[in-house]
């Protein structure tokens, strides 16, 4: 009875008008809606962002505050002394020594075995600490005064759980 009263005319307006509808929500509403998703997981990923920041910033501010000292302006050098050479027991009692002035843990101390099969009198050593990472630097400097101590031909820092190893490679001077 309804479709009776209609008219071809009407029905056609009534197509139109659901067509433009639907052509709304397809090419307005849909592509706002994707849009706002976008925003969302930027927010979060922005959010994420922000804390992770937030709970490195009393890091930042202590490694700046640290890094605000003034370092001499040059490190001090040891003077050309031929001094004699400890023993080896002696030179591990040396580096125990220097360890627990400096807070770190002596592990070991080896000659190289390539050093012995070499033409030179020059005794290389490897070396290795435990300890925190900004405890190293003073012992480094300490290292080097050391008169008997040629060169430090290579310095390896390994993490090993919650402390850090630091292996010495050392030149003793020749004996």
């Amino acid at each position: 009875m309804i479709l009776n009263r209609l008219s071809n005319r009407h029905l056609v307006w009534l197509g139109l008008c659901g067509a433009a509808i639907v052509a709304f929500l397809l090419l307005f509403v849909l592509p706002n809606l994707r849009t706002m998703k976008e925003m969302d997981n930027r927010v979060a990923t922005l959010t994420q962002r922000v804390q992770s920041q937030e709970l490195l910033h009393p890091v930042y501010r202590t490694l700046i505050r640290q890094s605000r000292h003034r370092l001499p302006e040059q490190l001090p050098i040891p003077a050309d002394n031929d001094a004699p050479l400890p023993s080896i027991d002696d030179i591990q009692g040396v580096f125990t020594e220097m360890a627990r002035e400096h807070r770190v843990v002596f592990e070991s101390a080896a000659p190289d075995p390539a050093s012995y099969l070499q033409e030179n009198t020059q005794l290389v050593m490897n070396v290795v600490f435990s300890g925190d990472f900004v405890d190293f630097q003073p012992l480094l400097f300490r290292l080097c005064q050391l008169p008997y101590i040629n060169a430090i031909t290579s310095v390896g820092i390994h993490t090993r759980e919650d402390r850090r190893r630091m292996a010495l490679r050392l030149v003793l001077n020749p004996m």
